[in-house]
């Protein structure tokens, strides 16, 4: 019987060491499974909610609030034998055998978004210092103040609203309104950015808040920049003589000394980019959306910060994609300036969550038997 016990004691040291093993292997693998999953998901998530938007559905978002995965490893050796057989039946005879059970139980909690999360994360406007903080870290700005900003002063951005009217020449009238809003915004952007990177225009904070108090304009800016911030005060009504504006967001009864800066919220941020979705003609001619008006010749270049596109069969790169009314909808891998609006979407979806304690899961499901 020794060399059995050896052999059981071998078996033994193995399977002890396949446990041991394990945990570690499983935390290397497991964690970045999740991650990849959880992020592939919230980018599916955040489409089909756009997507859902351009169809005149509501959006509907789930937060995934836990992952909780639990490990057991089971083993166990057997040693058999009998003795004092037979030669004819082989002599004494031995057997080992040993065995390893493996099973993962995740559990994965999901809370639907509503109520006064809803409302926080959606309907709440977008802080405007978040939105320029995102700038500062590197974000295209912009990019972040032609998505996130409704309107500075009396200047708006576009908003795509829907023309009731029928009559073609009318839709046509409002379409060049809406890009000629559109030109007037893009460029007081463009002279606030340039105005920024030179240092004739700075924002400040009060010394007691975080938020944004004062747009400062340098007190001797250079000669060459004197006409941009001439442009840039008459664009935005804003008095010639001043150089310290207080921010607000107060629309009437705005003081000579005001600036007001709006942002969107980020639900009316997903109905701005949602319509840059690419709805299939047999849809429009089902009269399942909204159409609106293509530009006039020579505005080609005025175009929606998003582009999604759709067809029958999936995708074979794409860098998010969903299938919504038997077609498949699909950022593309090579369209560099939607995919970071989508990144500006999910960082914003992320900074706009409340900072209050956290909402008890309304549905847990465990994942796998």
């Amino acid at each position: 019987m020794r060399p059995v016990m050896l052999c059981a004691a071998t078996a033994l040291s193995v399977l002890l060491a396949a446990c041991a093993a394990q945990g570690p292997q499983r935390l290397r693998g497991e964690r970045f499974n999740y991650n990849e999953v959880i992020s592939a998901t919230s980018k599916e998530q955040m489409l089909a909610n756009i997507v859902r938007f351009r169809y005149l559905d509501f959006p509907v978002f789930m937060a995934v609030s836990s992952v909780i995965t639990s490990y057991s490893f089971e083993g166990g050796v057997g040693v058999g034998g009998t003795s004092g057989l037979s030669e004819a039946l082989g002599g004494d005879i031995a057997s080992v055998d040993a065995n390893v059970a493996y099973a993962e139980r995740p559990t994965i909690t999901y809370a639907p978004l509503s109520g006064e999360q809803f409302t926080v994360r959606m309907l709440d406007p977008i802080p405007v210092q978040a939105i320029f903080a995102l700038g500062q870290t590197g974000w295209d700005v912009e990019l972040l103040l032609l998505t996130g900003i409704n309107r500075i002063n009396d200047v708006e951005n576009l908003s795509f609203e829907v023309d009731p009217s029928s009559d073609r020449a009318e839709r046509r009238q409002r379409s060049r309104r809406d890009i000629e809003q559109l030109q007037r915004f893009r460029r007081v952007i463009e002279l606030f950015l340039s105005l920024l990177e030179q240092e004739a225009i700075e924002l400040q904070r009060s010394e007691n808040e975080s938020r944004l108090a004062m747009l400062v304009f340098d007190d001797d800016v250079a000669t060459e920049l004197r006409h941009q911030v001439a442009e840039f005060k008459h664009l935005l009504d804003l008095a010639p003589d001043r150089d310290v504006f207080r921010v607000t967001t107060r629309l009437t009864r705005r003081k000579p000394d005001e600036i007001a800066i709006h942002s969107r919220s980020l639900l009316a941020i997903i109905s701005f980019v949602s319509k840059g979705v690419d709805v299939p003609d047999s849809h429009v001619s089902a009269g399942w959306v909204e159409v609106f008006p293509e530009p006039d010749v020579g505005t080609e270049d005025v175009i929606l910060p998003l582009r999604v596109h759709s067809q029958k069969e999936r995708p074979a790169n794409a860098f998010c994609a969903v299938r919504y009314q038997g077609h498949w909808f699909y950022v593309d891998q090579a369209d560099l300036e939607s995919k970071a609006v989508f990144q500006m979407l999910l960082a914003l979806f992320e900074l706009q969550a409340p900072t209050g304690g956290a909402v008890a899961p309304l549905l847990t499901l465990p994942a796998g038997g």
